[in-house]
């Protein structure tokens, strides 16, 4: 998945610069050139598209970019784009504009986020596509000077319940903005990154900086990548080579992670498997699995101190419970717990 993910940004990114200009002037190919010079457009500003009914821009935010989509932008799209998507206007932010960014904040109702550190180039590439097309979406630009903050966010207006942090009920697909987004970054410099979605999926990759998720409905998949937060409604969690800690509070859906470094605290209502790599020992791992079963795999010489409860279910264990070592607190309200040692082959036994 990984690679195909940093193939497909490597392929899809839409070249277009900011410049420090007044009114945010923004790049784009020349349509009649056939992929000639650029052509300097200049956007307006952020203020002039929030409705009426929204606060003000503060003044110490600085206006990036409006982003929309436009019709007539729709014969000069990518080939790759497929026909019922729309790309939108987007920008590249050049690497000197990175030095002064501190933190990253992305929070949209209906999308798919892809965040991947392992750029090739050494400029960002940021591309947004939106569908269906012929609907006034749009999406916020923007950096607060103040303290480095690059935020992005949907300027179309969405019901209030469409961006809660965690859905309502643990089946049910939550409400979101008619606006469906693609948001993928690709950066050389990650940053602290914090990304809400209320219903899509947050996929990253090669981001050792720390990672705030929240999901309520989708997909999570992470890959290489270091402090992580991840709060869902219905979802399912999968990655690897997650150096932590790892913090996740699940209200329903299933957990698969390989290649853990250290610290994982987290809950869920579903299936729950974890395999080290390995353990530092300060670490400290505690589980619960309301409904299902939670097996775990950790490094043979993994000192461990275990409590495990499975009030009805089996436990089965290959390390001794009590002893001492790296507090270990699994409990399977309604599931089976297994703890194997994990080989260097990668297998348990």
């Amino acid at each position: 998945m990984r690679n195909a993910f940093a193939t497909r940004l490597a392929l899809s990114v839409l070249t277009l610069s900011l410049v420090s200009a007044p009114g945010c002037a923004l790049l784009k190919k020349n349509a009649d050139s056939g992929g000639g010079d650029d052509e300097a457009v200049v956007a307006d500003t952020v203020a002039s598209s929030v409705p009426a009914h929204q606060p003000d821009e503060t003044a110490i935010l600085k206006p990036l970019a409006t982003l929309h989509a436009d019709p007539a932008q729709a014969a000069a799209a990518p080939a790759a784009v497929a026909a019922q998507v729309e790309t939108l206007e987007g920008a590249r932010l050049e690497r000197t504009d990175l030095k002064a960014i501190k933190k990253l904040s992305i929070r949209l109702s209906h999308a798919e986020v892809q965040l991947s550190g392992a750029g090739e180039s050494r400029k960002t590439r940021f591309k947004i596509d939106q569908a269906p097309a012929g609907t006034d979406c749009r999406v916020r630009v923007r950096i607060d000077s103040t303290n480095g903050a690059l935020e992005i966010a949907e300027a179309t207006p969405v019901p209030g319940h469409a961006m809660s942090a965690v859905s309502k009920g643990k089946s049910s697909v939550p409400s979101a903005s008619r606006c469906r987004f693609v948001l993928q970054l690709e950066t050389r410099e990650p940053m602290p990154a914090v990304v809400e979605v209320t219903r899509g999926s947050i996929l990253a990759e090669s981001w050792p900086q720390s990672l705030t998720l929240k999901l309520d409905w989708g997909d999570v998949d992470v890959g290489a990548v270091g402090p992580l937060d991840v709060t869902c409604g219905h979802c399912m969690f999968s990655g690897e080579g997650i150096a932590g800690p790892l913090h996740y509070n699940l209200e329903s859906g299933n957990v698969g992670l390989a290649g853990l470094g250290g610290s994982v605290v987290g809950q869920t209502l579903g299936d729950t498997v974890l395999k080290w790599q390995r353990l530092r020992a300060d670490s400290n791992v505690k589980l619960v699995s309301h409904a299902g079963d939670v097996i775990l795999f950790f490094p043979e010489s993994s000192p461990l101190a275990i409590d495990l409860h499975a009030p009805r279910g089996d436990v089965n264990s290959r390390f001794e419970t009590g002893g001492r070592g790296v507090p270990v607190s699994v409990t399977a309200e309604l599931g089976n717990v297994q703890v194997y040692r994990a080989g260097k082959g990668g297998g348990g036994h």
